[in-house]
C-alpha cells in the first residue's frame, strides 16, 4: 500500500466510544487509546486556532458533541498602539449576535480592584485583549471552562480567568462568570476583540473537550 499522508485521510468530526485516539505521553512518545478507556476528566485537544496577524476573529467550527465540558486556553493581543485605552475579548457562540449575553466580573487592576456587570450584551465580555502594538506589552493569558456545552436543556455558563498587562492601569487579574441564554448545544465559538482590531501574530487558542 503506498505511503499517505495526513491530508489524504477524510477529518471526523465527532469521536465514538469504539473510536481509537493517539495521545501523547510525558516521554514524548506516541500511544493510541479508545475513547471510552479514557477516566473522567481526560482532556483531549479538539482544535487549535493561531492569528496570522490578518484576523480581527478567530473561530472554533464544527465543535465535536462527544464530551461533557469544553476549556479553551488562549495567549492573545490586538496589534493597537495606544496607552490610555484597553480592549475587552469578546466571545459568542453558534453565530448569535444578538442581545443575549450577560458578563460579571471581578478583578484587580494595577494597585485596585473593580467588579462589573454587563448584560443583556451581544457578546461575552470576559477578559481583556492586550494592546500588544504599545511598547514591550506582553500577550494575556485566559482560561475559559464551559460546562455541559451539548446540553438541550439548559442555558449555559462560562467560568473565565485572565491575567495581563492593561495599558491605562499596569498589571490586571481578572474573575469572570458569564452567560448565554439559549438551550442550544455550543457548536461554534467566536472569539473577536471588542473593537475588531486584528489580533497580534502568534495569538493561539486551543479547545479542549473533557470527559
Amino acid at each position: 500500500m503506498a505511503n499517505k499522508k495526513i491530508s489524504d485521510f477524510t477529518e471526523v468530526t465527532t469521536v465514538g466510544d469504539s473510536d481509537w485516539l493517539e495521545i501523547e505521553t510525558a516521554a514524548g512518545n506516541s500511544r493510541k487509546v479508545k475513547k471510552s478507556n479514557l477516566a473522567a476528566g481526560a482532556m483531549i485537544l479538539l482544535q487549535r486556532v493561531v492569528a496570522t496577524g490578518t484576523e480581527n476573529s478567530l473561530s472554533f467550527t464544527s465543535i465535536d458533541q462527544s464530551f461533557r465540558n469544553l476549556l479553551i486556553l488562549g495567549t492573545h493581543g490586538n496589534v493597537t498602539t495606544s496607552t490610555t485605552t484597553a480592549h475587552q475579548l469578546y466571545m459568542r457562540f453558534n453565530g448569535d449576535t444578538g442581545a443575549n449575553y450577560s458578563s460579571t466580573n471581578v478583578g484587580s487592576y494595577g494597585g485596585g480592584t473593580g467588579f462589573g456587570f454587563a448584560g443583556p450584551t451581544t457578546a461575552l465580555s470576559l477578559a481583556f485583549n492586550p494592546n500588544t502594538g504599545a511598547a514591550n506589552t506582553p500577550m494575556g493569558g485566559s482560561r475559559f471552562e464551559i460546562p455541559s456545552y451539548r446540553a438541550t436543556d439548559r442555558k449555559k455558563t462560562v467560568l473565565a480567568q485572565h491575567s495581563g498587562v492593561q495599558e491605562n492601569v499596569g498589571i490586571c487579574r481578572i474573575n469572570g462568570g458569564g452567560l448565554w441564554n439559549s438551550i442550544s448545544a455550543i457548536s461554534q465559538i467566536d472569539i473577536l476583540d471588542q473593537s475588531g482590531n486584528l489580533f497580534t501574530t502568534g495569538s493561539e487558542f486551543e479547545l479542549y473537550g473533557i470527559m
